[in-house]
């Protein structure tokens, strides 16, 4: 799955360099909710990718509290 999230990663570096590749940089609302996104899929991707995020210690948590 990590392999996932590293495609995941590339396609918001993608989302982010969009607006001043393709030139739609001077529609500002298109431009900045591709830049938005674009990080926000970047930064979840790589901290999934890198392994900062232990789902296996969560449900541990919240099976052990039922």
């Amino acid at each position: 799955m990590k392999g996932l999230s590293w495609i995941n990663f590339i396609l918001g570096l993608w989302l982010i360099v969009a607006p001043f590749a393709l030139n739609f940089r001077t529609d500002t609302t298109a431009m900045w909710n591709s830049v938005v996104i674009g990080i926000v899929v970047a930064v979840l991707s790589i901290i999934r990718a890198l392994g900062y995020s232990d789902m296996g210690a969560l449900r541990q948590q919240h099976h052990a509290t039922r």
